[in-house]
């Protein structure tokens, strides 16, 4: 899987992942692999055809891993667009704030984790795409 740089940061950071007869690990240690302090987290599993995400942070930042199954993120800073396919634990997916993300395409039991740098704040969230362009053009 190539690097994907989007903003100046890496989107996708490949995590160590270690085999013997017991199985797979894949170890990420916070401070080298994600780039945030991480508050909060969340699992969620997915078995139909859900569509998850649809909305910007204005702060928080987000590292999503693919525990289980696959599924698209796709990305969009109102300049340029990209989707990411996650598949296994040994890559995560950064997503800085101000980036619209659209996580879907779930394979069957899907479960994923994310750690985010701010606790929950609704008023962190824009969920209006029209919205997220507006604000975003308005910091410039």
């Amino acid at each position: 899987m190539k690097t994907k740089i989007f903003y100046k940061k890496k989107i996708i950071r490949k995590l160590k992942n270690i085999k013997d007869p017991r199985g797979d690990l894949s170890v990420g240690n916070f401070i080298d692999n994600i780039p945030f302090r991480p508050k909060r987290y969340f699992i969620f599993k997915i078995s139909d055809k859900t569509v998850r995400g649809e909305h910007a942070h204005i702060k928080c930042h987000q590292f999503i891993i693919c525990v289980n199954g696959s599924f698209k993120v796709e990305i969009d800073n109102t300049k340029t667009k990209k989707s990411i396919f996650l598949n296994s634990p040994k890559f995560g997916c950064y997503l800085p704030p101000m980036v619209w993300s659209k996580l879907h395409s779930f394979s069957k039991n899907t479960i994923a984790i994310v750690f985010a740098s701010h606790l929950y704040n609704e008023k962190d969230y824009i969920r209006n795409y029209k919205d997220y362009v507006k604000y975003k053009n308005q910091r410039k």
